[in-house]
This record gives structure tokens, sequence and C-alpha cells, in this order.
């Protein structure tokens, strides 16, 4: 399995306890990381439970049955109560939005994009907390530095909307914890335009004859469109667009 922000708060859990514990909270730990809990598909993922509230709802019924079962000591009772606080704080993180966004695109698309995902959770590439992305404003601007390397990179379209989905994730998550500072208002703009971008180039890498399409897409002025440009001209272009905005930023 791969190694997650939640497996890895769990296995800090698990260590600390006694093995007659850690068997009983096998379940729950399975539970609430999407897992069969029992039988010989143990440990495999459980499409029934993608959604984090359906994992709560059955995390919650296997904690109240134990509660009250006297073969289960003080100490494993005591460790589902923390495994169940960690997996409702969880719930609420940035880092449960990049799990679920890895969970919902094949390989293929989420391949290359691991620094983006980083950086929205204001972490390194190697996975360490980073004392220069605490706040919103430089994840946003860390992020648009990341997907403007992206976009020479040649984006498919489904690599294309792995980006998108990911920029959704973290700008829905910023605004639901907006209520505790101001809204980056310029940031999320340039954000947003920074996607219509990411489409174009998509749409660029992903025909199967580019330059007979690059001639019926001449403007009628002969403006050069962005798809007739090259790769580091359209970034350019696309760039001083946004800046406009972030101009406008409030701080």
């Amino acid at each position: 399995m791969n190694k997650t922000y939640l497996t890895e708060k769990f296995r800090e859990v698990y260590q600390d306890i006694s093995p007659r514990s850690r068997e009983h909270c096998k379940s729950l730990i399975n539970t609430y990381l999407g897992r069969y809990s029992h039988g010989s598909l143990t440990g495999l993922k459980l499409r029934t439970l993608d959604e984090l509230v359906e994992r709560k709802t059955k995390g919650d019924a296997i904690i109240e049955q134990d509660y009250h079962n006297p073969d289960v000591s003080v100490e494993s009772k005591t460790a589902m109560d923390i495994l169940r606080s960690t997996f409702i704080e969880y719930t609420h993180s940035i880092e449960a939005q990049v799990d679920e966004w890895r969970n919902m695109h094949i390989p293929e698309a989420t391949k290359g994009i691991y620094e983006l995902s980083m950086a929205y959770q204001g972490r390194e590439f190697n996975g360490e907390k980073s004392p220069s992305l605490e706040t919103i404003g430089a994840r946003y601007r860390r992020a648009d530095q990341i997907i403007r390397k992206l976009l020479t990179r040649g984006l498919t379209e489904e690599k294309a909307k792995a980006i998108k989905d990911l920029a959704r994730r973290f700008m829905n998550h910023e605004q639901a914890t907006a209520s505790q500072e101001k809204y980056k208002d310029a940031l999320r703009a340039q954000h947003n335009e920074l996607m219509y971008t990411v489409d174009r180039f998509a749409e660029h890498y992903s025909r199967k004859n580019p330059k007979k399409k690059q001639q019926k897409q001449q403007t009628p002025t002969g403006e050069k469109n962005i798809l007739d440009i090259t790769v580091s001209e359209a970034a350019g272009k696309a760039w001083e667009v946004t800046k406009k905005i972030a101009l406008l930023q409030i701080f």
C-alpha cells in the first residue's frame, strides 16, 4: 500500500501499544483506511469505503461494539479513541483531499504531479513540513510556479484533469477554512486563470495532427493563437495575464 498521511499517523499509534492491543485495533485501522477488515481480503482496498463518511460510520460501529466487550483491554479502548480522533481530524484536512485525489485518478495521470500535491499540503518534496509554506498565500504561489513548469512538459488530457481536480480540492478547502483569515481573492483568481491555460496546453499536446489543426485556428486578424506559439512563449503570456490579477492582492 502507498504511504499516506493517515497511514503514517496510525503507525505512530500502532507502534506504541502492546501486541494484544494491536490485534484489537487492526479492524478499526483497516476500516478507517478504506480496506477489508476481515477474511482473506484483509488489507485490500474496499470500494464501498471510498467515502470518508462511510469509513467513520463503520468505525463508530466497531468502537461501540468493542466498548461493551470485556475481553477488550483498557489500553485497546484508549488506542481506539485516539485512532478515532486522529481520523476525524484527518477528514477536515488538506491531506485527506490529496489522498482522495490520488485514489480517484489513474497512476499515469498523477505521475509527475507529486511536487504539486506536496506544495498544497505545505510540504517539501521529501514530505517534510516547510516553514516557507505555512501560509495559504505561499502555497498558492509555489503551486503556480510548479504548474507553469508542468505546462512545459507536455500535458495529456488525463494529466490536465488531475491537475485541475487537485487545484479545485485545494481551493475548496482553503475557502472552507477562510473564516479564520481574509480571502485571498486575487491569488484564487490567478490560480483559476492558470487552470484555463492547463486546458489549452492539454488540447495542444493531445492532438493527432497538431500542425494541420493549428492552421485552422489562425485568427482572422493574423494574430497568434496561444496554441501556435512556443511553449515558453505561451507560458510567459499566461503569466503576464495572471500577474495583472496578482497585483490586486490584499494581504
